[in-house]
């Protein structure tokens, strides 16, 4: 097949069509942040936080600053909007770069984990399609605990805790083995602030996320619909969840328990998991 592909590209530009590209960048939550200079002696920062939990903003400068240090980080409440002004003494100062970070406030060690509930609807059971440490796919520190549902394309797809949809992308529609179109997998993210975890569902067919960005969900609610979309072989919905030890570390999968004896573990490849 991949003898053929130059030639089809060729065939798609003689015909005038566009080949078929892949995107750089997945849109996720978006915290707006902006700085202006009221005064001359001034510096304000604007923070929009869209989301219904609270952020930590640091705002970073290459030229030291008390005022500066003794303020950071900023904490932002859920929906709010605020300025935050910083005087300065140098007009060298104010026209330097200011740069920022910014994370989830509730950052915690992840020693207890919650009982999450699998995420389909009840009475319904689905085979595992791929487990922990799955060859196929799972086999990087940010996919090693995941696990694949093999719900087929439009069945449900539920919460598995309470929390706050941090992520949604659901406008794509391609599909297939095809490891460049990991990046086409439309998803839905949401972030559990008891426990400093977020929980991922991929996978989503296009326009099935039944979830906005800074919408509160609950355990059992249902937030999209299954998909054929992205790097897979078969429908079915990847389900991961993963975590940070530290403000600025990457996240990472960690492995998940449901209900009181159910271990992600238990879950191998071909066994049937039922929803009561």
């Amino acid at each position: 097949m991949k003898h053929y592909f130059p030639l089809l590209l060729l065939l798609l530009a003689i015909a005038g069509c566009k080949p078929f590209t892949y995107p750089t960048y997945i849109p996720h939550y978006h915290v707006g942040l902006s700085q202006s200079f009221p005064t001359k002696d001034s510096v304000m920062i604007v923070i929009d936080n869209p989301l219904d939990v609270r952020i930590r903003v640091k705002v970073l400068s290459e030229q030291e600053n008390e005022i500066l240090k003794q303020a950071n980080p900023i904490i932002v409440n859920p929906r709010e909007k605020r300025e935050v002004y910083f005087p300065f003494d140098s007009l060298e100062w104010a026209n330097l770069d200011i740069g920022f970070n910014y994370n989830w406030y509730e950052v915690r060690l992840t020693d207890s984990l919650p009982e999450l509930r699998v995420p389909f609807r009840s009475g319904k059971a689905y085979k595992i399609m791929q487990g922990y440490h799955g060859s196929f796919s799972h086999n990087s520190d940010y996919s090693r605990y995941a696990l694949d549902f093999t719900i087929p394309v439009g069945d449900t797809v539920n919460a598995a805790w309470d929390g706050y949809v941090v992520g949604v992308t659901q406008g794509h529609s391609r599909g297939g083995n095809d490891r460049r179109l990991r990046d086409y997998s439309n998803f839905v993210t949401i972030y559990h602030p008891d426990y400093g975890v977020y929980t991922q569902y991929v996978h989503i067919m296009k326009d099935g996320a039944l979830v906005e960005i800074g919408d509160t969900v609950s355990m059992g609610q249902a937030v999209g619909l299954s998909g054929l979309v992205g790097f897979t072989s078969a429908p079915h919905l990847h389900f991961n969840v993963v975590a940070k030890d530290s403000f600025d570390q990457k996240l990472k999968s960690i492995p998940a328990k449901f209900g009181k004896t159910l271990k992600g573990s238990d879950m191998k490849k071909g066994i049937l998991i039922r929803r009561k």
